[in-house]
């Protein structure tokens, strides 16, 4: 979701029930056996319509309580060169 996750930004998901999602939170859902971080757009009788920051078209697959994985509540971008590790 680049500008604002870049290539191998850890992302801190908090499970959520599906009735409290509202527009504009950033979610992780499940696609193609893939996790995806996209922005939920609007409510459908299918569940969410979500889309990527820079994808010019919403995503054609629902976000529903089937595939949702949760709700970005932090991110950490390594910085280049350094190793970061957790205890």
């Amino acid at each position: 979701m680049l500008p604002l996750y870049s290539s191998g930004t850890l992302l801190v998901v908090k499970p959520v029930a599906f009735e409290k999602l509202t527009r504009g939170m950033s979610v992780v859902f499940r696609k193609d056996n893939r996790n995806i971080a996209h922005v939920l757009v609007a409510k459908t009788k299918d569940g969410w319509r979500t889309t990527g920051l820079n994808n010019r078209r919403n995503d054609y697959i629902s976000v529903n309580a089937d595939n949702i994985r949760g709700v970005v509540v932090a991110a950490y971008t390594p910085i280049s060169g350094t190793t970061v590790v957790m205890r």
